[in-house]
């Protein structure tokens, strides 16, 4: 049976290896219901789900779980950071048929040199991993996902009739179905998967957040023509940067001769000249890109040219009269001046797809980025979807570097700890023991050790750090958690969240080894609006090394969101997950639709830590029945 496991960094094609002195904190169940998918895997149709490739989106929610499904996220090797002396409880290992080829001989501790051979490499969108060589749903531990490759115990594979190419052990354990994998790793398809996610990283990829309303996410890398008929507006956005430009040019001419600095710049007429003019040469997305607009006093008798109405001109309908005239199409949501977000739902995103335009994207949407290049006079992403997003219609996100604090060591505060929400005013206590006098200031997000004792003047409460001085206590998420869940073993690894102080505790046993705050979800006024973080005793279901999430907006305002390959992802209950939150540095304050939000290094210091483990190579692990998850425990 399988033991406690240590993961140990490995090196695989793209990805970046741990270094070993680097010492800075950086039964399978039913998926969520807030997926949406291509395709839905049952037990037989696992095999199919791979072979054709999907793509799955999670939503923070209070949605029942549906039926049994595989998810889609790949995986490395462990950072050597998160190894740590006290070994993670065993990883979820489901029972299997009684067979002597597929003994579970898991070893009790992986070996600590870096694994040097052999390897097989992920060809499909999801690999599924087995606990023997079994193709049912319970045998199903994790997967792997394309382009990323996992350790092997020999290159020969183990022959069944129920996987043509026969099986390849994993190691430390686990049996992959050789139509997913080769040992071949200069295989074409395999060097076409997507980069390795970098563990050494803050966070596995790069994500850019895209910046308009609209932007095409296309299938292929489209022509000049088709960008103008997808991106009506592009030729005029070209045409406005170019008189910009020219204007400057001017200018700086102008200086370098010497001439009058008040000389008139092209002005602003001029330039909407420009763009208007543009207009004119730019063919609406509803009619063929070959055709050439003119206006209706422009046609000619006889003329075989189609006659297009120019921007804004209203054309008559010939059988009708003249006050019969239509009107003017209402323009697609995303070529509106102004749109109000909360009337967009994800279906909307669809609109006009085909064989070149996937989808479109809303304002603040997020995708993760495989690779960027250059092609037809533009920068493009590849986004860990398959799809391709136009560059100049997005920036590359920088994370929050935010971080908690270790428990451990000859130099670790104990708890209470707490942290500043805000850039803090900090009070001394004045001799008449009761009355608060401003001194100072504490920066934003600055760590404090606290003595646990708490004082009031009027309606203000104010807490006392070690250091001597009070902070207001509306101003600092203390940390104080909750008794242990009953059942816990000695030494077992389990989170406490906090929701009233927005903190997190992880413990081991009775011993708490690291401290942060969180973002969990958002209060509402009615069922729909609420987005409270559901409160209870749980285990953690399933881990992701990345997945999306996205979901239409509930509360007034809101609109759908989308974001690709969210980081380090631990499921606990239906589609509520501990994961890390890199679009946002509002950490100590409710702000998710449900789930718990981390700082990205936090939330990989959870991830590596906590079980089931994830081990080298894999993109995500289920826990079982035999071997279950982490406890998570979240009260007010």
């Amino acid at each position: 049976m399988a033991g406690n496991v240590k993961q140990t960094p490995m090196a695989s094609r793209g990805q970046k290896t741990p270094n070993p002195q680097n010492k800075t904190t950086a039964s399978p169940t039913r998926p969520p219901s807030g997926f949406r998918a291509s395709r839905v895997l049952g037990t037989f149709a696992a095999v199919l789900f791979v072979l054709a490739g999907s793509t799955w989106a999670w939503s923070c929610s209070k949605d029942k779980p549906s039926s049994p499904s595989v998810s889609t996220t790949p995986s490395h090797s462990q950072p050597s950071v998160f190894i740590q002396e006290n070994k993670p409880s065993p990883v979820a290992v489901a029972s299997a048929p009684a067979d002597a080829s597929a003994v579970d001989d898991t070893p009790d501790e992986v070996p600590e040199a870096p694994w040097e051979g052999p390897w097989v490499g992920a060809l499909v969108p999801t690999a599924p991993v087995y606990v023997s060589p079994f193709r049912t749903r319970e045998n199903m531990i994790g997967y792997l996902r394309h382009g990323t490759k996992a350790p092997v115990t020999s290159t020969k594979p183990l022959q069944k009739d129920n996987c043509k190419e026969g099986w390849y052990r994993l190691h430390p354990y686990g049996f992959v179905c050789g139509s997913h994998v080769t040992t071949n790793l200069n295989h074409a398809r395999f060097q076409a998967g997507i980069v390795p996610p970098d563990l050494e990283a803050l966070v596995p990829y790069k994500y850019a957040y895209n910046n308009r309303n609209g932007t095409p996410l296309y299938r292929r890398i489209p022509t000049a023509e088709e960008m103008d008929t997808y991106e009506p507006d592009r030729r005029a956005e070209i045409k406005a940067k170019e008189a910009k430009a020219k204007e400057a040019k001017a200018k700086r001419t102008a200086a370098a001769r010497g001439e009058h600095a008040n000389a008139s710049p092209p002005s602003v007429s001029s330039v909407a000249s420009a763009v208007a003019s543009s207009h004119e040469s730019v063919p609406s997305p509803s009619h063929s890109s070959l055709a050439v607009p003119r206006s209706a006093a422009e046609a000619t008798t006889g003329d075989d040219l189609p006659l297009l109405p120019l921007p804004g001109e209203v054309v008559a309908d010939a059988g009708l009269d003249d006050a019969q005239a239509q009107e003017p199409e209402e323009k697609p949501w995303w070529m509106r001046d102004e749109i109000d977000k909360s009337d967009l739902t994800l279906d909307h995103m669809h609109e006009g797809s085909d064989a070149v335009l996937a989808k479109r994207m809303a304002r603040g949407f997020f995708v993760a980025v495989d690779k960027t290049f250059r092609k037809n006079g533009r920068f493009w992403y590849h986004t860990t979807e398959g799809l391709l997003a136009p560059a100049d219609r997005m920036s590359i996100n920088g994370p929050p570097t935010f971080q908690g604090v270790e428990l451990i060591g000859q130099d670790a505060p104990s708890l209470p700890v707490g942290w500043t929400r805000v850039s803090a005013a900090k009070y001394t206590l004045g001799n008449d023991g009761k009355t608060f006098r401003r001194k100072g200031t504490v920066e934003r997000f600055t760590m404090v050790s606290l003595t646990g004792k708490q004082m009031t003047e009027g309606s203000t409460q104010y807490v006392e750090a070690k250091a001597g001085f009070w902070l207001r206590g509306s101003q600092v998420a203390s940390t104080a958690p909750g008794p242990a869940p009953s059942g816990l073993l000695p030494k077992e690894r389990w989170i406490d969240i906090n929701l009233s102080t927005q903190t997190l505790v992880a413990f081991e046993g009775d011993t708490p080894v690291f401290a942060t705050m969180v973002s969990t979800g958002k209060k509402g006024q009615t069922k729909k609006t609420d987005h409270s973080t559901v409160k209870g005793t749980f285990r953690v279901r399933e881990k992701h090394v990345a997945a999306t999430m996205d979901g239409d907006g509930a509360a007034p305002g809101e609109g759908p969101y989308s974001i690709q390959d969210v980081p380090y992802v631990l499921y606990f209950e239906r589609s509520y997950a501990v994961h890390a939150a890199f679009w946002h540095n509002n950490f100590g304050t409710r702000m998710s639709h449900g789930c718990v939000n981390m700082a990205p290094a936090d939330a990989k210091r959870i991830f590596f830590w906590s079980a089931p483990l994830v081990p080298p190579g894999w993109h995500g692990a289920w826990s079982t029945k035999e071997h279950p998850g982490s406890f998570v425990v979240v009260h007010d």
